[in-house]
Formats: C-alpha cells, sequence, structure tokens
C-alpha cells in the first residue's frame, strides 16, 4: 500500500479504518513488557486504560504505518484520511503529524480510537499551529485528558 501510495496521483480518499494494526502485535496470553499482565487480562479489565498502556509499549512495532506516515509528504492528490481505530499510538501519531505538517493536500482526518493520550494531544496541537490546511479533524476515544487538551 505504501508504495502505491508514493506513486498515485489520483487518490484523494484513503479509508484504513479499524484495521488495527497494533492488535496483530499481541497472541492471546502472551504477557505485556513490563506489566506482568497477559493481553486476557486486558480482556476482563479497564479496556480502555489497559489498551493505552498495551499500545505505548509495542507502538514501535508497526512498521508499515509509520512507512505511510512518510509517504503523505508526497501524497498530494489525497484529501481524506481515515485512520480511526488502528491503535497507533502516541509515537507513531506523533510522525503522522510531523509528515501531515508538510503534506499541502489533506484537509480531513479521522483517527479517533488510537490510543495517543495526552503526548498525542501536544502533537496535534503542534500540527495545528503550522498548518491551516486541516479543515475537520476527529480525534475522539483517544484518552487524551486535561495533560493533552
Amino acid at each position: 500500500l505504501a508504495d502505491g501510495l508514493a506513486v498515485n496521483t489520483t487518490l484523494t480518499e484513503l479509508s484504513l479504518a479499524s484495521l488495527k494494526f497494533g492488535e496483530k502485535l499481541y497472541e492471546p496470553g502472551a504477557a505485556w513488557q513490563d506489566t506482568g499482565h497477559t493481553s486476557q487480562d486486558a480482556e476482563n479489565s479497564n479496556a480502555e486504560e489497559q489498551t493505552m498502556r498495551q499500545t505505548s509499549q509495542m507502538q514501535d512495532y508497526v512498521p508499515g504505518l509509520g512507512r505511510m506516515a512518510d509517504l503523505l509528504i508526497v501524497a498530494s492528490t489525497l484529501r481524506k484520511l481515515d485512520l480511526a481505530g488502528n491503535r497507533m499510538g502516541a509515537a507513531l501519531f506523533g510522525q503522522l503529524c510531523d509528515s501531515l505538517s508538510l503534506n499541502q493536500s489533506v484537509t480531513w482526518l479521522a483517527v479517533s480510537g488510537n490510543c495517543i493520550g495526552s503526548d498525542g494531544g501536544g502533537y496535534l496541537g503542534r500540527l495545528l499551529a503550522t498548518t491551516s490546511r486541516l479543515q475537520y479533524v476527529d480525534v475522539s476515544s483517544n484518552g487524551i485528558g486535561p495533560d493533552g487538551a
């Protein structure tokens, strides 16, 4: 997909919503780094809190999404990008924001349900301060909280 996006000159809308890039990283019963919990524990307790912790620990292992973020810099026809529900975490969202700050075409962005937390709120704030092209942004259900607002 990333290679196609790099050379495509006609695509104006791209929806990669709910592909759950982050979830592919977890095996049932696998231990999370430094928590002592298993992925089964997350299903049985506070899901949003567990997902935020899980994603923040594993976010560096989603190279495909990071490569696509890099290619957004040259995607000159893309206007609408939907990445909702992918649990990308704050670090990858930061990379996405860096790319979007250089992108000249995207005006509509949906990234709800990506566990970006308060750090992601900071990345979004910097993006909005550097670009006036974005006309619509959905960051709902990300646990941004008062520190990231």
